[in-house]
C-alpha cells in the first residue's frame, strides 16, 4: 500500500481518423478565406496579364505580322501558379 494523492483517469478511446481529419489544424473560416484570397488573386493575375504588353505573345512565330495574340493567363493556368 502507497500512501500520497493519485489521480483517477480514463484514457481516451483511439477512434479511426475521419476522410478530411488533416484539415483541421485550421478553422474552417481559415479555409473559406485561403480559397476566396486564391480565387480573387487568380482574377487579379489575369486582369494584370491581360493588360501588359509584354504578356502578349505571337502563337506563330513563322508569321511576322499576325492578326492575333495569345496570352497564357487562364483563370486555370493562374490558379495554379499561385
Amino acid at each position: 500500500m502507497s500512501l500520497g494523492i493519485s489521480i483517477l483517469y480514463k484514457e481516451p478511446s483511439k477512434q479511426p481518423p475521419k476522410m478530411f481529419s488533416f484539415m483541421a489544424v485550421f478553422a474552417p473560416e481559415v479555409w473559406y478565406y485561403m480559397v476566396l484570397i486564391q480565387l480573387a488573386l487568380g482574377v487579379i493575375m489575369i486582369l494584370v496579364g491581360r493588360l501588359s504588353h509584354k504578356e502578349w505573345q505571337n502563337p506563330q512565330p513563322c508569321i511576322e505580322d499576325p492578326e492575333e495574340l495569345s496570352n497564357q493567363f487562364s483563370f486555370a493556368n493562374s490558379v495554379w501558379l499561385i
